[in-house]
């Protein structure tokens, strides 16, 4: 398999992928979510530390990932709302590097309930 197979094989679902998730691309809205779900205990514990300093060099990184803006306040302590942007980054690179074959293929897998088998638990008989 290439690298292309890969990549939309390791996309969720909903994007038209197995689901198969790589490490290394969850690691970091992983990082930045568990940051922000902690930033007040942080503070608490160390407040002499700068947190904000210690996470920028993450944002920056996720926004050359994701060429999006963080998201709103509110919506940091959850990796989704990092993982989201990057997902459809992937998608969107995936798309305009496709055949048209391909394409059609890739937006037909990304359709609701395509991936819904991928979802069902086994039957055991």
């Amino acid at each position: 398999m290439d690298d292309t197979v890969w990549r939309q094989s390791s996309l969720p679902i909903s994007r038209g992928g197995l689901g198969i998730r790589r490490v290394d691309g969850l690691a970091l809205p992983a990082f930045l979510a568990s940051v922000h779900s902690a930033f007040d205990l942080m503070k608490q514990i160390y407040p002499q530390v700068d947190v904000r300093s210690i996470v920028s060099p993450a944002i920056n990184l996720w926004q050359e990932e994701s060429f999006s803006q963080p998201p709103i306040l509110t919506l940091r302590s959850a990796q989704k709302a990092w993982d989201i942007p990057i997902v459809d980054q992937h998608y969107q690179t995936l798309l305009h590097a496709s055949s048209q074959a391909e394409r059609a293929r890739l937006v037909a897998v990304s359709a609701t309930d395509s991936g819904a088998w991928l979802m069902r638990y086994p039957f055991l008989f």
